[in-house]
């Protein structure tokens, strides 16, 4: 019997998915069709045997003839539905336990499952992971619903409205149904209203639909340990996490983060773009940002955000003293908590360059919240311990734009009259980089041989 289990984030359109995909086959299913809501993200999630009472009725069981057990129920569901071709659509599913007992078994019949969670113990099912839209197909439906006319007239403020609901259909269909409402209001009046981020969420709302209210569901399903670390993962800045700077943030072993993680990756509460990163969807992360503001005290965030720095720079100093043998800056740096090590300079580099765009995130939001000099001191120590993530080429511009905020200037009061970085030869041995630039020692040009660490080569040591 095919079984398709849908899943993905609250408004990202599991149902109208499942709907749509049920009319295109009625004909293959002369029989008919089963529905059933299982509210199963609400205080008032259908029972299974509930369901099955449901589906007798429908299928022409007398009341008086249905039987109470709910083994008995699902028996007698099934032995109708084999000489049938019939398509059962069961929608907000929990979880499996909830779905086993509503599913046909028989070849001639077929389910569709939609659901938050990923649903992966289901057996024999065809898991689908529904996607928030492609920018092109939010704006044909936020054109469908604002009016195809006024929304070509203001393509560019359009194209910023939907990227504003992180092209996710539910939010896209509320925000343009506000404006087919409001005749007056121009397309661009949307744009600053959206781009606040304080208040995002309350423009996203109309009549009974709310984005805030449909994520609430599911955060209303996490149990304790997962509330929590749903509230403060929202903290960083940065565009992902790792696990080691989770399980900084969350003060857990990373064998524990990694699981929370990744039970919040089968919430569909956080996306799992690559092996051992984790993110939010924009909009789910104002979501927890305010759920973080009304469940987590102010000491408490404090804390997780130094704990997250603190392992930022012991993994950061752990790098910078394998790439600079000898050097004297990491026993100068203030290192408060645990890191990662590294076995290799390769290996060093590209934990940089995999974090580069989070550390520079943590250095800013360090530095915009510091108050005094030595609260400012780990971010200043940080951007200092990065300079081997600089000498390989990537995040100039973040460099540069880090030396002249705070952070670079109290670098720069902790290291008065530096030297230069030392010349270094790249893989090639073709030429001597120096920090933040590269002296070919050829006639040929610029290399094009550098493609990560400079090996290291005898030198005075830095200081």
């Amino acid at each position: 019997m095919p079984i398709a289990a849908i899943s993905g984030i609250g408004g990202v359109g599991k149902t109208t998915l499942a709907v749509h995909v049920a009319h295109l086959v009625d004909d293959v299913f002369p029989d008919g069709q089963l529905y059933a809501d299982l509210r199963g993200y609400t205080d008032q999630a259908l029972a299974p045997e509930s369901a099955l009472g449901g589906f007798l009725r429908a299928l022409g069981v007398p009341p008086d003839v249905i039987p109470d057990a709910p083994a008995e129920r699902s028996a007698l569901y099934r032995s109708i539905l084999a000489e049938r071709r019939i398509l059962v659509l069961l929608d907000n599913a929990r979880d499996a336990a909830q779905v086993s007992p509503l599913l046909p078994g028989t070849p001639g019949c077929a389910a569709i499952v939609t659901s938050r969670g990923k649903l992966a113990d289901l057996p024999s099912a065809k898991l689908v992971d529904l996607d928030v839209m492609e920018p092109d197909e939010a704006l044909s439906l936020f054109s469908s619903v604002a009016g195809a006319e006024r929304v070509a007239a203001e393509h560019g403020a359009a194209m910023d409205v939907v990227a504003a609901c992180g092209f996710l259909p539910l939010a896209v269909r509320i925000v343009a149904s506000r404006l087919a409402a409001r005749p007056s209001w121009t397309v661009a009046s949307l744009v600053p209203r959206l781009a606040d981020e304080q208040r995002r969420l309350d423009e996203l709302r109309v009549g009974n639909l709310a984005v805030e209210a449909t994520f609430a569901l599911g955060y209303g399903q996490l149990t304790s340990v997962q509330a929590r670390a749903f509230r403060l993962l929202s903290l960083p800045n940065g565009p992902d996490i790792s696990v080691g700077a989770a399980s900084a943030v969350l003060s857990m072993s990373m064998f524990e983060a990694e699981e929370v993680l990744e039970s919040l990756v089968d919430a569909s509460l956080l996306e799992a773009p690559a092996p051992g990163r984790y993110r939010f969807h924009d909009l789910l992360k104002l979501f927890a940002r305010r759920a973080l503001d009304r469940g987590e005290r102010p000491q408490a965030r404090t804390m997780a955000l130094r704990r997250l720095l603190g392992f930022y720079l012991a993994s950061a100093q752990s790098a910078h003293t394998l790439a600079y043998e000898g050097s004297m800056i990491p026993a100068n740096l203030v290192v408060v908590g645990s890191g990662l090590t590294f076995t290799s300079v390769d290996e060093a580099v590209a934990w940089l360059i995999s974090e580069g765009d989070s550390l520079f995130a943590a250095i800013d939001q360090a530095a915009a919240t510091a108050r005094t000099a030595e609260q400012l001191l780990p971010a200043a120590d940080l951007l200092v311990a990065m300079e081997p993530l600089l000498e390989a080429g990537t995040h100039t511009r973040e460099f540069d734009r880090g030396h002249q905020g705070r952070a670079g200037h109290r670098a720069a009061q902790r290291r008065p009259g530096q030297r230069a970085a030392r010349p270094a030869t790249c893989r090639a041995g073709c030429c001597s980089r120096t920090t933040g630039s590269r002296t070919p020692s050829s006639t040929s040009g610029s290399c094009t041989s550098c493609r990560g660490p400079a090996r290291r080569r005898s030198s005075p040591a830095r200081c």
